[in-house]
């Protein structure tokens, strides 16, 4: 973890190739710094983000602080710490309450 960096877009980006390591899901699974669940993260203007958000802002011009913009991995086969853009979609904070509701309720009837 570098404090001390000033990063660009640009310098971003070239984070982002130069940290990931493509997996047989073909994920990017982020190398560098990662938070207690897994997740990827740098420091970028002086708050820490995610590093599927920074990919989903880099790539897909998904805003970096919106208050119910969410980004979400496509699907449960993506390493917490993937960045590739092709696995992001981008979300609500309702719809991604909804299906997590629905995904708790699929896991209780298989049981």
């Amino acid at each position: 973890m570098n404090f001390g960096v000033a990063h660009t877009p640009d310098s971003l980006t070239a984070l982002l190739l130069e940290k990931c390591k493509a997996n047989e899901n073909d994920c990017w699974v982020w190398q560098g710094a990662k938070d207690a669940a897994g997740y990827g993260f740098v420091f970028f203007r002086g708050k820490k983000y995610r590093i599927h958000r920074i990919a989903a802002w880099l790539y897909k011009r998904v805003p970096l602080r919106h208050s119910t913009i969410r980004v979400r991995h496509r699907n449960d086969l993506c390493d917490r710490a993937c960045c590739n853009p092709d696995h992001l979609v981008k979300t609500t904070l309702e719809l991604q309450a909804r299906l997590a509701n629905k995904l708790a309720n699929e896991i209780r009837w298989a049981q």
